[in-house]
């Protein structure tokens, strides 16, 4: 199982967006996909119309209590191959709930072990910040994809990342490999797009991935009814750059 975390701590750039989506399209690619809210917005959770609030388990259940069932937590997408552990308002008290846990860093790596083979891949959204939710993710993570907008601003907290996973590999001997820099919500016709989306190629190289995820308004409208962009326009501009991005996942080493 491949565990990969979406992750920037700059909000606003298309990462829940991108968490859903790239999700949604692998399981259209019959991939067996489980996807993680980490977030206490639950934007995830929403975006796929399930209402955190009905929902017996959350994520941080399995995060505050180990014994936790799975199954408790578990819950089915309108997508046959798409499962969802749903995040919580609740999240926001991790930290403090947690504090005192040695293993804290490690809950989550934890109990994605008891559905190793269950899953091609689990997908995280993480929330926009480097906290203890962030270092679960990380933690169980063997890749991450930062999604950023082709902008000056939004490729400043790139070295705060970058130190957090020196952190984790040289004090916690977990290595991450950066699967791909995801640009988004650009604009070819606007030349400050161009110019940074420049910038950042020479600067990450094939780290870039090939495809980028235009500003699009049907992406917009795919989040207010709640559906993965597959489901709410099949043939949209939106649909098929999420199925390009999946299409490079899939065949990533």
């Amino acid at each position: 199982m491949k565990v990969i975390s979406i992750i920037n701590q700059k909000g606003g750039i298309g990462k829940t967006t991108t968490a859903i989506n790239l999700s949604a399209c692998l399981a259209e690619l019959e991939q067996r996909v489980l996807l993680i809210d980490m977030d206490a917005q639950a934007n995830a959770t929403i975006g796929l119309d399930i209402d955190p609030a009905r929902c017996r388990k959350t994520v941080y259940d399995l995060l505050i209590n180990e014994e936790t069932p799975f199954e408790d937590v578990r819950c089915k997408t309108i997508l046959d191959r798409l499962d969802l552990l749903p995040g919580h308002m609740d999240l926001a008290g991790c930290d403090v709930q947690l504090a005192q846990s040695t293993n804290r860093p490690y809950r989550l790596g934890h109990a994605l072990q008891r559905v190793d083979g269950e899953y091609d891949y689990t997908i995280i959204d993480c929330p926009p910040s480097l906290g203890v939710l962030s270092l679960n993710a990380l933690l169980a993570s063997s890749d991450i994809i930062i999604p950023t907008e082709a902008k000056y601003y939004a490729t400043k907290g790139f070295d705060m990342l970058n130190n957090m996973l020196t952190t984790i590999s040289m004090q916690l001997g977990h290595r991450i490999h950066l699967m791909g820099i995801l640009i988004t919500m650009f604009d070819k016709r606007t030349t400050l797009n161009r110019i940074f989306y420049e910038q950042i190629h020479e600067y990450f190289g094939d780290k870039v991935f090939k495809t980028r995820i235009p500003r699009n308004i049907t992406l917009s409208e795919a989040e207010v009814y709640r559906k993965p962009i597959i489901r709410y326009a099949a043939n949209s501009t939106g649909a098929k750059h999420y199925r390009r991005l999946a299409i490079e996942v899939l065949f990533h080493e």
